[in-house]
C-alpha cells in the first residue's frame, strides 16, 4: 500500500512529466567551442542563505545548491563504477576527485565510460553538440592529471553535477531534441531483449514485468550523505524466497518504481518541486539527525491541501509564531466543517540505517480524522507556562516539537534522545492514542537532575517537561486523570497536592529570606517527589521557621499562604512514603500549577505585587 500511494501521489503532482528524465540540481555548465576546445566552466547555482541571519543577526554560512534541471534519468550507481548520461559529477565529466581520494586509474575509467556513451550518441544523431563533447573528452584523456585538476572552479564542491553547453546556444545537450529522443530510445522497454516472465508482475500495476531493474535511489533521506538511499533492496540471500533472485522478489515496473521514489524523494525534500519545476508545498517534518516523518493526501482539494499545509507550523511552529490561534483556526475550517467528500491521509516515518532507508511507521488515516486528533494533542499539551517572556516579545503559547523533545535530553550542545521517542510521540499525536510512557520516565529523570537550575532556559525546559507529563496523564484513559492547564483544587491526588505544597514552602522561604544559597527545592525535589515522607516533616517545620520570619514584615502575605498549606492539607490524609510514576508526574504539575499561581499578578492578587518575591529566570 506503500508504494501504491506513493504512485497516486506522482500521478496527482505531476511529477514525473517524462519517466525518462528527472530534476537535479545542476551547478555548473561547462561552455565548449564547436571544435570541443573548453570556453569556461559557469557556475549554475545560489545561495539559498543569502540574506539570512541567525539568532544573533549574523548573517547564515553560505549554502550553494544547484539550480535545478530535468536531466536523464539516473539509474542506481553500486559498488561499481557507472556514468550517468550527459549530467554527472567531475569524477566522470573531468576525471577529477574534488576530495582527491580517487585513484588515477579509477578516475580515467570514470571519463572514459561517460564519454563512451556520449560518442555513441553523437555516432546516433549527428548531433554537433555531442560531437563536440565527445571531442572534448577524447581531448581530456590525454591530459595529465594535474591539467584535469586545474579545470575545477573555484568554490566547486564535491558531489556537484556538471553538464554541457556548446557556442552561445542557451541549451545544455540534453535538452537538445535528437539527443533526448535518442535517450529515450535507450529507455524504451521495446529495447530489451528479455521477455515477460510467466507470474512475475508489477506488485503496484499489476502488468506483466519483462525486467525488474534495481529501485533508484531515495533522496534527501535525513542523515545521508551519499546522495541516495535504498528503500527496496534484495542484496543478501536470507531475503529471497520461492525460487526468485534479487529484485525479483518484490517485482515492480521501471514506470512504478520511479513514480514511487520520486514522490517519496519530493517529500522528503525541503524545497519541492513537480514535473514542471514548479514550487510544491513541504510535507515533512525532521524528528532527528536521521529521521522524518512525510504526509500526504491524493485529494488536491483547495480545503484538503489547506490542512496540509498547517500541519508543520502547528506541530513545529517557527519563531514568529506567537499564538496557536490562526493555525487552529485553519484546522477547525476542516474539522468542524464537514469536508465535501472523505479525503485520505498518509504518514510515513523514515529513517536512514546502514545504506538503506527504515520505515518506522505508517499511518493510513482520513484529513478529517487527523485534524481532530491533532486539536486532541494540542489541547493534551495545553498548560500554563512558568517562564517569564522575553521583554519587547509577547509571550509564545505553542511549544516547538523540537523544544518537547530537547527538553527530554541532558542540556548541551549535542541533546540526543532515542528516536523512538520522538517517532512513538508524534505518530500517538496522528492517531489519537496514547503517548510513551517512555516520555514521562525521561521527563521526571530530567526534572530530579536539573531542580537546582534557574537560568532562564532551564523554565523553558520545565515548561516543555511540565507539558509533556500533562499530555502522557491525560492521553492515557486507563489512568482516569483529569487534568486542567492551571492548577485545579478539585485535584485531590496526593502526589499532586505535595507539589503544591512544595512549591508553597519554597515561595515561602524566598519571601523571608531572599537570595538563599539553596532552597528547599534546591535539597529536596528529589527525595519529595519520589519518597514524601522521609522529607516532608522536616520542610514543614522549615515552613514555620520561615513564617515565623517573614511575619513581622509581611503579615498579610503569611496569613495567606498559612491558609493556603492549611487547605492543601486539608486534603491530604496522610503523606505517602513512595510515590509511583503516575504520582510523581502529578507531584511535577502539582508544583507547576501552584507556582504559576503564586507568581502570576491576577492568580496572587492576594499577596500583592509589592510583597510577592519575583520569580527566578526572568530575562530582561
Amino acid at each position: 500500500m506503500i508504494l501504491q500511494a506513493l504512485v497516486q501521489l506522482a500521478e496527482y503532482e505531476k511529477l514525473i512529466a517524462d519517466p525518462d528524465f528527472e530534476f537535479k540540481p545542476v551547478a555548473w555548465i561547462v561552455r565548449l567551442k564547436d571544435d570541443g576546445t573548453i570556453v569556461a566552466i559557469e557556475e549554475n547555482r545560489d545561495n539559498v542563505n543569502e540574506g539570512k541571519t541567525d539568532k544573533k543577526g549574523k548573517p547564515v554560512k553560505a549554502k550553494w545548491v544547484g539550480r535545478k534541471m530535468l536531466v536523464p534519468m539516473q539509474g542506481v550507481r553500486t559498488s561499481g563504477d557507472a556514468a550517468a548520461f550527459a549530467v554527472d559529477k567531475a569524477e566522470y565529466i573531468l576525471g577529477v576527485d574534488p576530495a582527491a581520494k580517487r585513484p588515477e586509474g579509477k578516475l580515467l575509467n570514470r571519463l572514459n565510460l561517460f564519454y563512451d556513451d556520449i560518442q555513441r550518441s553523437a555516432d546516433a544523431t549527428k548531433d554537433p553538440a555531442a560531437i563536440a563533447v565527445a571531442a572534448f573528452g577524447r581531448h581530456l584523456a590525454d591530459q595529465s592529471p594535474a591539467a584535469r585538476t586545474a579545470l575545477l572552479p573555484t568554490g566547486f564542491l564535491p558531489g556537484e553535477l556538471l553538464t554541457f553547453a556548446v557556442g552561445s546556444d542557451p541549451q545544455p545537450l540534453h535538452d537538445h531534441p535528437s539527443i533526448h529522443a535518442y535517450w529515450k530510445g535507450l529507455r524504451s522497454p521495446a529495447n530489451s531483449d528479455t521477455p515477460a516472465v510467466a507470474g512475475r508482475r508489477c506488485l503496484i500495476t499489476l502488468k506483466p514485468v519483462a525486467e525488474v531493474q534495481l529501485f533508484r535511489k531515495v533522496k534527501n533521506v535525513p542523515g545521508d550523505a551519499s546522495g541516495g538511499l535504498s528503500l527496496v533492496s534484495f542484496n543478501a540471500r536470507a531475503w529471497e524466497s520461492y525460487g526468485w533472485q534479487g529484485e525479483d522478489n518484490a517485482p515492480v515496473s521501471r514506470e512504478a518504481a520511479e513514480a514511487a521514489v520520486t514522490a517519496l524523494s519530493r517529500l522528503l525534500d525541503p524545497r519541492p518541486t513537480n514535473g514542471q519545476g514548479e514550487a510544491l508545498p513541504v510535507r515533512r517534518i525532521r524528528l532527528a539527525d536521521d529521521t522524518a516523518i512525510v504526509f500526504w493526501s491524493p485529494k488536491q482539494s483547495r480545503e484538503v491541501q489547506d490542512v496540509l499545509d498547517a500541519i508543520p507550523d502547528f506541530l513545529d511552529p517557527p519563531d514568529e509564531v506567537s499564538d496557536v490561534g490562526n493555525l487552529l483556526g485553519s484546522l477547525r475550517t476542516g474539522v468542524l466543517k464537514p469536508l465535501n467528500e472523505p479525503a485520505a491521509f498518509y504518514a510515513l516515518t523514515l529513517t536512514s540505517v546502514t545504506g538503506r532507508v527504515v520505515v518506522r511507521n505508517w499511518l493510513e488515516s482520513t484529513v478529517a480524522q487527523v485534524q481532530t486528533k491533532l486539536l486532541s494533542h494540542h489541547s493534551a499539551l495545553a498548560c500554563v507556562r512558568n517562564t517569564p517572556p522575553v521583554k519587547g516579545r509577547p509571550p509564545r503559547n505553542m511549544m516547538h516539537l523540537s523544544e518537547l523533545m530537547d527538553s527530554l535530553a541532558a542540556p548541551g550542545r549535542e541533546r540526543k534522545i532515542p528516536t523512538v521517542l520522538a517517532t512513538g510521540f508524534l505518530d500517538a499525536a496522528l492517531r489519537g492514542v496514547r503517548y510513551p510512557l517512555a516520555i514521562l520516565q525521561r521527563a521526571l529523570l530530567r526534572e530530579r537532575s536539573e531542580a537546582s537550575s534557574n537560568e532562564w532556559n532551564d523554565h523553558v525546559r520545565r515548561d516543555a517537561r511540565a507539558a509533556l507529563i500533562k499530555a502522557v496523564l491525560t492521553r492515557d484513559t486507563r489512568l482516569g486523570i483529569q487534568l486542567e492547564a492551571s492548577m485545579d483544587e478539585n485535584q485531590h491526588h496526593p502526589g499532586y497536592l505535595l507539589g503544591r505544597l512544595m512549591a508553597v514552602l519554597e515561595y515561602t522561604q524566598r519571601l523571608a529570606s531572599r537570595g538563599v544559597n539553596a532552597s528547599v527545592k534546591d535539597k529536596f525535589y528529589g527525595a519529595a517527589s519520589a519518597t514524601p515522607a522521609a522529607v516532608f516533616p522536616t520542610m514543614m517545620d522549615l515552613f514555620h521557621k520561615h513564617t515565623r520570619k517573614a511575619r513581622d514584615t509581611r503579615p498579610g502575605a503569611v496569613t495567606n499562604l498559612e491558609k493556603l498549606v492549611d487547605a492543601i492539607l486539608q486534603n491530604l490524609n496522610t503523606v505517602p512514603v513512595h510515590l509511583d510514576l503516575v504520582g510523581q508526574g502529578l507531584f511535577v504539575l502539582g508544583y507547576h500549577h501552584q507556582r504559576y499561581a503564586l507568581y502570576n499578578k491576577a492568580d496572587a492578587a492576594e499577596l500583592t505585587a509589592n510583597e510577592a518575591p519575583a520569580p527566578e529566570g526572568a530575562q530582561s
